[in-house]
């Protein structure tokens, strides 16, 4: 496919699916309640499981957690808009905490760089100007790291805020930048103390990072200062010190796996190394799936070496892909007022190669369709009162994205417990 038609095929969809989870156009506290009953009826459980041997490195981990030989395990997760919204990340992240301690929210994108941004537990604010690039769209600029944004400070003394809503606060956290030959000061404040103020000067392009402690346990709002033009902001990350999970959340609304390609390499490499996650989850396909051209010999590829990388970015993690879910269109050609939701073209193409390459690739593969087979897929969940995914038949109600992580769960508690 050439190049000027992949970026027009990416701003399409990027217009298409913006109304999804990762840009939703109801706020965080607008967001409809969790629906118990309408979890309860649509709910699914995934009977014997095939035992994949990919996942043993996140087992271990924890089992030592459960154990009390390991203090913190880390998850991180990549994808598209059904990541950016935080919904099903975010129920995940809140049974596993339940279950297995809660070390805090974990790194997130800084700052606000889309409209409708939202991330569970927190609360994001931010003063002066900044501009963001996005991964998706803005390929001139390289400087990006796993979350597939950069928020640029555009001038001196602006800021960006995050603020924790959980009682218990945060006690450490760090804020990772770029560094540049003419790096200006970074300063950090915690709930309106300066606690460290760090120089982002450095090889240009390379990976920094300042780590925190908050001045007494429980502290709930992070401020960043940049105190020149020209900052590069990453990401920011909030955490306890109770032992539990840490779950770590970066998705790029309208983007494909193939996005992984416009980020710098060196920068995502340090950054695993950093974080050392337990796990790894790739959650891309439904755009993928609306390609009306999909060519899954050059998707194979691109796959196959976004898993090899990972691999070799972060040897000691598990991989596991979560295949797209059902998703549907209506066809352009249809002009009446009842045009019937079709298939996404290519989902089930998307599927097998994933599959394909998960097999090449050592990582585990989790099909997030599946829950929605027994009830009539996204059509049916559409259609259920109260629905469980929305108008756009792309994406979910929180109610439908809290049925996908629950079955999840289960589906990774069932591979944990057949364990020899």
């Amino acid at each position: 496919m050439p190049a000027k038609f992949r970026l027009a095929l990416a701003a399409l969809l990027f217009t298409i699916l913006s109304g999804c989870a990762g840009a939703p156009a109801q706020s965080a506290a607008q967001a409809a309640p969790v629906d118990d009953a309408a979890v309860r009826a649509a709910s699914w459980h995934p009977g014997p499981v095939a035992k994949s041997h990919a996942l043993n490195a996140y087992f271990y981990d924890l089992g030592a957690l459960q154990a009390g030989r390991l203090t913190h395990l880390r998850i991180v997760q990549i994808g598209d808009s059904h990541t950016a919204g935080d919904y099903f990340s975010g129920d995940l992240r809140d049974t596993l905490q339940a279950r297995d301690g809660n070390g805090g929210i974990g790194t997130r994108v800084a700052g606000l760089p889309y409209i409708g941004v939202r991330q569970k537990d927190m609360t994001i604010s931010q003063s002066g100007l900044w501009h963001y690039h996005n991964s998706l769209t803005d390929h001139d600029f390289t400087d990006y790291g796993i979350s597939g944004f950069t928020a640029v400070s555009r001038s001196v003394g602006a800021s960006l805020s995050l603020t924790v809503t959980d009682p218990r606060g945060f006690d450490k956290g760090f804020v990772e930048f770029v560094c540049r030959h003419t790096g200006g000061f970074l300063q950090i404040d915690i709930d309106g103390v300066t606690v460290k103020t760090i120089s982002t000067y450095g090889p240009d392009g390379t990976l920094g990072r300042i780590a925190f402690h908050a001045p007494s346990s429980g502290a709930h709002q992070l401020t960043v200062v940049a105190k020149a033009k020209g900052i590069e902001i990453l990401d920011w990350n909030t955490e306890r010190n109770d032992p539990g999970v840490i779950y770590d959340s970066f998705g790029v609304v309208g983007s494909t796996a193939g996005i992984t390609q416009n980020w710098n390499p060196e920068i995502v490499s340090r950054q695993l190394a950093w974080l050392h996650p337990a796990l790894i989850i790739l959650a891309y396909g439904t755009n993928e799936g609306a390609e009306p051209d999909f060519d899954p010999d050059a998707y194979g590829a691109m796959f196959g070496k976004l898993l090899y990388d990972i691999h070799h970015w972060s040897p000691g993690s598990a991989v596991l892909i979560i295949s797209p879910t059902d998703g549907s269109h209506q066809s352009r050609d249809c002009t009446g007022t009842d045009c019937p939701w079709l298939t996404l073209p290519a989902l089930d193409a998307v599927r097998q190669v994933q599959a394909q390459q998960a097999q090449l690739h050592y990582a585990a593969v989790w099909n997030a369709a599946a829950p929605e087979q027994d009830s009539g897929g996204m059509n049916g969940w559409a259609a259920m009162a109260p629905p469980l995914a929305r108008g756009d038949h792309l994406h979910f109600t929180a109610t439908g994205y809290s049925i996908l992580a629950n079955a999840l769960d289960e589906w990774l508690t069932a591979q944990y417990t057949s364990r020899p």
